[in-house]
């Protein structure tokens, strides 16, 4: 059965924050080292302990809806899940990019965890679409 594994990793925060500024064109604004767009995060300890906490939270959630989520969406699509494991990050931004090279995706660190459980099941359609019919839709 696929899984997802949940992480928080500094470089794909700062990444979603870049994906933020092009998608919003206000690059002009954001200007300068990308480790200054996340400094407003408290200091390491106890900035790693929030982020931790509400990981951990989305993950232990989502693990109980995990299983099914999968199964139906097997029997909706008609082919079965295209890979054992997705990589789920969390973001201080709040717009959630995804990476269909990575087959990784975004929740964010100030959405509700419901809202990062639709987020996951949504990024999880747009890769599993990309990997079933994106070569299709493209020609």
């Amino acid at each position: 059965m696929p899984r997802v594994k949940f992480y928080y990793d500094f470089k794909k925060d700062a990444w979603s924050w870049v994906v933020i500024v092009k998608a919003r064109k206000r690059i002009e604004q954001l200007k300068g080292n990308w480790k200054e767009r996340v400094a407003f995060i408290p200091k390491k300890d106890l900035r790693n302990l929030a982020i931790q906490t509400h990981l951990r939270a989305r993950e232990k959630i989502w693990r109980k809806i995990e299983k099914k989520f999968f199964e139906k969406l097997e029997k909706v699509i008609k082919k079965p899940i295209f890979i054992p494991e997705f990589k789920c990050y969390l973001t201080t931004g709040i717009t959630c990019p995804y990476d269909p090279k990575e087959n990784s995706f975004m929740v964010s660190l100030w959405q509700s965890v419901s809202f990062n459980l639709t987020v996951i099941c949504h990024a999880i359609l747009h890769l599993q679409f990309l990997h079933s019919s994106g070569k299709y839709c493209r020609k």
